[in-house]
Formats: C-alpha cells, structure tokens, sequence
C-alpha cells in the first residue's frame, strides 16, 4: 500500500469514528426524549381513566338524581291521591 491509500484509509476511519460518535449521542438524545414521551403517554392514559372513573359517577349521580324526582314525584302524588279520596269522602258523608 502507499502512504496516500494509508491516509485516506486513516482519514476515512477518523470520519467514520467521529460519524459513530455523533450517532451515538444522536442515540442517546432519542432515548431520553423516548423515555420523556413514555412518561407522558403514561401520564396521559392514568388522567384518561381517572376521566372515565369520574364521567360514571357524574352518570350515576345524573341517575340517582331522576331516581328521586320521580319518587318524590310518586310520593307527593300519592299523598295528593289520598287527600282527594278523604275530601270525596268527607263531602259524600255530608
């Protein structure tokens, strides 16, 4: 081999060296914006169920909340029903 093939071989390596180098820390800079991105899907995915858990209670608390206007609605009702049957009967007997 002759010295220019040797140089450019060494140069070439150099080049190649440096080139690893900066893939390397290009790596490393993708792994922790990675782990960075993970962190926040993760984030992401407890706020979603927490979401959730709290969308049924609002749902359920919608469902208790028509439960106890139609049963008070039955009641007051019923208690109308009755007062009408007693002012019926106390005219009747008049």
């Amino acid at each position: 081999m002759r010295a220019t093939d040797l140089e450019r071989i060494s140069q070439d390596y150099a080049e190649v060296a440096e080139n690893l180098g900066t893939l390397e820390d290009t790596k490393e800079k993708m792994m922790r914006r990675l782990d960075d991105l993970n962190d926040r899907v993760k984030e992401t995915k407890r706020k979603y169920e927490q979401h959730k858990v709290l969308e049924k209670y609002e749902m359920q608390e919608n469902e208790a909340g028509v439960k106890m206007g139609w049963a008070a609605y039955k009641e007051s009702d019923q208690k109308y029903q009755e007062a009408v049957k007693v002012r019926i009967i106390n005219w009747l007997r008049w």
